[in-house]
């Protein structure tokens, strides 16, 4: 009894073998393919997370040429990490882009406080109080020198 739809073997369609450098070809091909989806995944992730952030300025405090600004504000990521105060240097022509400080970041839990005075065109007092931690802090930007008091 013939269970098969053929009448024969002869008549049975039969699978060619596929060459073994044609078929490492097609793995690599494959494992590329899933390679860059896997980045795509990693790049929309990573870009979702920074839009996730947002700065609330506080304060702008212009150097007496009006060529720098300091700004004080206020980077809040979410409800998985805290709000922080941080400190930016920039061009007085500028605007703050959505980034964390260059100069100072400080957690605050809602308790702490930072204000800025410059000195001269080439010196700026950063005064700060009851940080949680301290994340960031430089002693110099543009070749301004920072000094920092704590209260």
């Amino acid at each position: 009894m013939n269970l098969t739809p053929y009448n024969s073997e002869k008549d049975m369609p039969t699978i060619e073998k596929v060459p073994e450098d044609t078929r490492k070809k097609q793995d690599l091909i494959d494992l590329v393919i899933i390679l860059v989806i896997f980045s795509i995944g990693i790049l929309l992730f990573l870009y979702m997370i920074s839009g996730m952030c947002g700065n609330e300025i506080l304060k702008e405090v212009p150097d007496s040429n009006n060529k720098y600004k300091a700004v004080i504000f206020s980077r809040d990521c979410g409800a998985t990490t805290g709000s922080s105060i941080q400190i930016s240097i920039m061009q007085s022509d500028k605007t703050l882009k959505n980034k964390g400080g260059n100069i100072f970041v400080m957690g605050h839990d809602g308790r702490g406080s930072a204000e800025v005075k410059w000195i001269n065109d080439k010196k700026l007092r950063i005064n700060y109080h009851k940080p949680d931690r301290i994340y960031h802090q430089k002693k110099g930007f543009f070749g301004i020198e920072i000094i920092y008091t704590e209260n």
